[in-house]
């Protein structure tokens, strides 16, 4: 089921930290030019309204492991909103 971005931050606006997972459906570097682009763009975007919302957002692709981001994410130091 997909949910976009704004769904979900209107729907989570009243709770406490935030974390969005999200899984590329297939591997881009198999796409062609056009649709790469047009995917790195939808990834961005949606990367990109999450952070802005107060949301911290891991990025998996599709044969990920969300222990391996995750230990990344640990590994480096907290951002601030004014940095994203």
């Amino acid at each position: 089921m997909a949910i976009t971005s704004t769904t979900l931050i209107r729907a989570a606006a009243g709770y406490g930290p935030k974390l969005a997972v999200l899984v590329e459906p297939r591997d881009s570097s198999k796409l062609d030019p056009e649709a790469w682009e047009q995917a790195e763009l939808r990834k961005s975007g949606a990367r990109l309204s999450l952070v802005r919302a107060g949301w911290n957002v891991l990025l998996i692709g599709p044969t990920g492991r969300l222990r391996d981001v995750w230990h990344l994410r640990e590994k480096r130091p907290a951002r601030t909103a004014a940095e994203s």
